[in-house]
């Protein structure tokens, strides 16, 4: 018996060099808004082989909270798709990068006189500020209660800012776009759909998978192999990054394209689809 215990303490659980990385909104999260009980089991029995696993949204840590609550989160997660890396078990920011703000101020000036539809957020180590017209709603913001302040521009002009966020028709968001380049400022920053009716700006090359290759470079695990899981733009750097990019079902066609699998969509339990995936391909 003694000789079996020894033996077993020194056998290898099968995924303890493996890390599973997976975005929220429309990946990991079903329609509801739900992490559904086949996933959540799956990602346990994913742990209980010796696995790390851990989310990358572009979320800040207050407004994924609700979810990580319900994960046995237990590796550095990326927050405001990419700007942020952090361990939430020992609440510790690993890496925060910011804007270079004042290079963008005359372009919200311009979206607050000429787009007036637009839903301007701002969001900063202090928490998250909606500087536009309080009458234009963000509905993500509106349904999920989320913590926000509304405040005058000017006041929310003093802080860091990590992250910038728009949210209106793709129409409208098309001609910030075009405005953004009017003013040159795809040199100080990364844009992107992170859906059709949000765009984003965060700091210049630092992006969900710059951010994860940070977690690689900085992992103790000697050669760690990274499974990411993502549906948007935003999350084909991650999905390069990894040793396998996974894009669920209801993934854009042009992160399918870039994917070395596709999985179930996000109504469909992609998690417990991915470890049996793992499984069968001794990953």
């Amino acid at each position: 018996m003694k000789d079996l215990e020894r033996k077993d303490k020194n056998t290898k659980a099968r995924y303890e060099d493996c890390l599973l990385i997976t975005d929220l909104d429309g990946t990991l999260l079903n329609r509801e808004k739900e992490i559904s009980m086949e996933n959540q089991k799956a990602i346990r029995a994913f742990l209980k082989e010796g696995g790390r696993f851990s989310v990358a949204t572009g979320r800040s840590p207050a407004s994924a909270g609700r979810w990580l609550e319900q994960l046995p989160v237990n590796y550095p997660c990326i927050f405001y798709n990419g700007s942020m890396v952090k361990d939430i078990v020992h609440d510790k920011i690993l890496n925060c990068e910011y804007l270079k703000k004042e290079e963008f101020i005359p372009l919200i000036h311009w979206i607050l006189t000429n787009n007036r539809k637009t839903v301007v957020e701002i969001f900063t180590d202090q928490g998250l500020y909606v500087v536009s017209d309080p009458a234009n709603e963000d509905p993500y913001l509106k349904e999920e209660k989320d913590p926000f302040v509304e405040e005058d521009f000017d006041r929310v002009k003093e802080l860091e800012w990590i992250k910038i966020l728009f949210c209106d028709s793709h129409e409208n968001l098309e001609r910030i776009g075009r405005q953004l380049a009017e003013y040159k400022l795809e040199q100080f920053c990364d844009s992107f759909y992170s859906q059709d009716f949000f765009f984003e700006i965060t700091p210049k090359n630092h992006t969900k998978g710059t951010a994860l290759h940070f977690i690689r470079k900085g992992c103790e695990v000697k050669n760690l192999k990274i499974i990411a899981v993502g549906d948007y733009e935003n999350d084909e750097g991650m999905l390069r990054e990894a040793d396998l990019g996974v894009a669920v079902g209801n993934a854009r066609e042009t992160l399918k394209a870039a994917a070395d699998y596709v999985t179930a969509d996000n109504n469909n339990n992609p998690m417990e689809d991915i470890v049996k995936k793992l499984s069968e391909i001794g990953f």
